[in-house]
């Protein structure tokens, strides 16, 4: 019998060796993957690069998101937080399309509770439309400014046949996502003014990024990522803390902080700029929808300190800021619409009042800061049932006499 050589045998204890270190690895991860997923941990990374908007969701993608509040949530086919649509319209249908941004999306809550979603059960029950069945689909991605929301009408929204639509807009970063001054977010369509008209910038569509999202090896590494509740939490700390600005924080209260900008008059030319920039995105959208003789409806949403149930709370943030009250954007977006002849409903006022007579938050979740970020169940089914009061009234967009829209 031949000896085996002591070479043989240092290099079968080397391989056991690696092959316990890999499967003591591999049995680590698993247990990892099983505890993160019992913990609900889940961060999967939903958008996709689009031509036209800078960013999509990603068909078909079914996950939990627990950033946020905590909700299982599906997009589907056409890439929108929504159940399947038809193009078509079906007979003795009315139609509602809602524009916006994360708040429209509403991952943060389950999606029957999204407020629009609640708006087509409150609609039901009056004489809104007549006779017809109401529909009101949701046409939300997060971080969109109004320029995408502009977009996205023109290229996605026209194809099912709306008869209203309503655009949210959200005090806390809709300014300065329409400006590429002010924004972090910079691989996205920009509008600009030149010569007083709106001019379109899709060099975003050349930048590094966008390119890098679009190659098939990013796709599968994404892929990979979204399968593995280990790989997310690896991204989010390889990424930072996973915290974007929708969180919508009010952790400074500086007159310049960007987050701010809606509660003051603008004191900069880049704020002046912004504000200019956004009013003429809101005008053109107005326009846009009249061209097809459609209502369009103009909803400025709310912040959470605006609406926070503890006095003392608004007001040492007021006063750091220095302002009168805390309703800055709604009161230049509800003179605009008297301007432009725009039917505006502002949420922010009464659903304060709604929150302090009822010592209720309406943003925050248990996983969050209390009365800080999205809306909650609470704060959509409100929001929903004002814009529901309104419309059931019977509102109708109007007509600014003797004025042309720009």
């Amino acid at each position: 019998m031949n000896a085996v050589s002591p070479q043989k045998t240092r290099r079968k204890k080397a391989v056991g060796r690696v092959m316990l270190v890999c499967g003591g690895l591999l049995a680590g991860l698993l247990v990892a993957e099983c505890v993160l997923r019992v913990m609900t941990f889940s961060e999967p990374q939903i958008y996709v690069p689009d031509q036209f908007v800078g960013t999509r969701l990603q068909t078909g993608f079914e996950g939990m998101w627990t950033k946020e509040g905590q909700a299982q949530f599906r997009i589907n086919s056409a890439g929108f937080r929504d159940i399947e649509r038809k193009h078509a319209k079906p007979a003795g249908t009315f139609r509602i399309a809602v524009l916006g941004d994360s708040y429209v999306e509403a991952l943060q809550v389950p999606l029957e509770n999204a407020f629009w979603s609640v708006l087509e059960s409150e609609l039901a029950d009056c004489d809104f439309s007549g006779q017809k069945n109401v529909e009101v689909l949701g046409f939300g991605v997060s971080g969109f400014g109004t320029g995408q929301q502009l977009l996205m009408l023109r290229h996605y929204v026209w194809d099912y046949e709306p008869d209203m639509v309503i655009l949210l807009m959200c005090p806390h970063n809709d300014l300065a996502d329409n400006s590429r001054q002010l924004t972090n977010s910079v691989v996205r369509p920009f509008f600009s003014l030149k010569d007083d008209r709106l001019e379109l910038d899709n060099t975003f569509r050349q930048h590094p990024s966008y390119i890098y999202a679009n190659k098939a090896s990013t796709r599968f590494k994404v892929a990979c990522i979204n399968r593995s509740r280990v790989l997310q939490l690896y991204s989010r700390v390889r990424n930072g803390t996973g915290r974007t600005r929708t969180d919508d924080d009010s952790d400074s209260s500086s007159r310049n902080n960007i987050e701010n900008i809606c509660y003051v008059q603008p004191e900069t030319a880049t704020w002046r700029d912004a504000w200019e920039l956004t009013e003429r995105l809101v005008v053109e959208i107005h326009k846009e929808v009249q061209q097809r003789a459609v209502p369009f409806v103009l909803v400025a949403g709310s912040n959470g300190i605006q609406v926070d149930p503890r006095e003392s709370v608004r007001e040492e943030f007021r006063k750091q800021l220095g302002v009168t009250d805390l309703f800055y954007f709604e009161q230049r977006i509800e003179a605009l619409a008297n301007r432009k002849g725009i039917t505006a409903i502002s949420l922010g006022k009464p659903m304060a009042q709604a929150a302090q007579r009822d010592n209720l938050f309406l943003h925050g979740f248990s996983n969050t800061a209390k009365g800080r970020g999205h809306w909650n169940a609470d704060g959509h089914r409100l929001a929903a049932k004002l814009i529901a009061e309104k419309l059931c009234d019977g509102i109708q967009p109007r007509s600014a006499p003797g004025e042309s829209l720009r």
